[in-house]
């Protein structure tokens, strides 16, 4: 009897198990159900952001390594050979023209031209007294006293005389030219590099070094290559005048300017090798930003194109058959659009429509359309904070 009431318990146990279990489905999960179901968008209808197109002006910039050269680099040499006595200048220091860098022993060429000048007024003195006896004989000729040929031998030598003191003023300014010789000036305006000679060595002329190297730095030539199918373009802007600019960037991935310069001239050749023409423009270094030989990086804005078809990068999608655009029209229906990508500034490309329609103000889509068809019915959702991110550009 107790085993019969036992199992009479289990099974009314299980019983209510069951009909709460059941009531739980029916009317708990199977409701919710409902209210997802009536909530939700349609699960066919694929979420996409959009862009609008745009009409605008593209710059065509490219971005190339360059090397940067000074105007003039000149090794500073002795003219003479000769001793260091002093040296008037720092290593790295910024000269003018003519200003003192060394003074060399000036003991040899001071001895020179005492020497010059001995015998330039000796010939003086003997010019003078040939003079004062052709002088002479020349009266006595007049008078019949003396004959004709002592007064011509007297007139040839006053001219040999003469001959002589132009040899030795010459010969006193060579002298005076040596003196100044010991006194080393800068020969242009520039930065000095490291010294090549120490107080109490020789200078000489011959050495290849020198004393010191100056490079003209205040002003500074950049060289780089670009591809030769800009090279006509360029000749063209150049031969009207037309300013073309380069801009310096420093390092890092958003590099700020360092300074601006134009393009000054081209080469006149393409390296075969490369399909490239090098180009020489000028840019003002008055901090001494650079130093020459030193390799940065450029951006060359070849040209404008005036009033393009600009997209967002992002909006072009790729297949097989080449770059499409996803246009929307107003029921939110999107239709492909073939087109070919071309220039690019910043995040925005400019395009050229292959086949279809595209202007200015349409909506494509930017996102979501990775697996959208032609005439697919979508859901656009944009969200402020993306539609700001993509049109901002980080181009100089």
């Amino acid at each position: 009897m107790k085993k019969f009431w036992r199992y009479r318990w289990y099974l009314g146990f299980t019983i209510l198990g069951f009909l709460a279990w059941w009531a739980y489905h029916e009317y708990v999960e199977i409701g919710l159900g409902k209210v997802e179901k009536a909530t939700a968008l349609p699960s066919r209808i694929p979420l996409v952001t959009t862009e609008k197109v745009e009409k605008k002006d593209i710059r065509i910039i490219l971005d190339v390594p360059a090397v940067v050269q000074p105007f003039a680099t000149v090794v500073v040499r002795s003219k003479i050979d000769a001793q260091v006595q002093e040296l008037h200048f720092s290593e790295g220091q910024a000269v003018k023209k003519g200003q003192v860098l060394a003074m060399l022993d000036r003991r040899a060429p001071e001895l020179l031209l005492k020497q010059a000048q001995a015998q330039l007024d000796k010939s003086l003195s003997t010019l003078q007294q040939a003079k004062t006896d052709f002088n002479r004989a020349q009266a006595l000729l007049k008078l019949d006293a003396v004959a004709q040929q002592p007064v011509e031998t007297l007139a040839t030598t006053v001219k040999q005389l003469e001959a002589s003191v132009q040899s030795d003023t010459s010969a006193l300014d060579m002298a005076k030219l040596q003196l100044s010789y010991t006194t080393v000036e800068a020969p242009i305006s520039g930065t000095l590099g490291l010294r090549q000679v120490e107080v109490g060595q020789m200078a000489k002329s011959t050495d290849v070094n020198g004393i010191v190297t100056i490079n003209q730095s205040q002003a500074l030539q950049l060289i780089f290559a670009l591809p030769d199918r800009y090279a006509t373009l360029i000749k063209n802007k150049l031969a009207s005048n037309e300013k073309i600019p380069v801009l310096v960037l420093g390092e890092g991935e958003k590099p700020n300017i360092i300074t601006k310069g134009l393009i000054n001239s081209l080469d006149n050749s393409i390296d075969t090798t490369t399909g490239t023409l090098r180009v020489k423009a000028l840019i003002n270094n008055k901090e001494n930003t650079f130093y020459a030989n030193q390799f940065v990086r450029v951006k060359v804005i070849v040209d404008t194109l005036k009033q393009q078809l600009v997209v967002p990068m992002m909006t072009i999608q790729r297949s097989h058959q080449g770059a499409y655009i996803l246009r929307l029209d107003q029921e939110n229906t999107a239709h492909i659009v073939p087109v070919i990508a071309k220039n690019i500034e910043g995040r925005s490309q400019v395009i050229e429509v292959l086949k279809g329609e595209l202007k200015e103000g349409d909506e494509i889509i930017s996102r979501g359309g990775d697996r959208i068809r032609d005439k697919t019915k979508v859901q656009v959702r944009n969200l402020p904070s993306e539609k700001s991110s993509t049109n901002a550009t980080n181009t100089p």
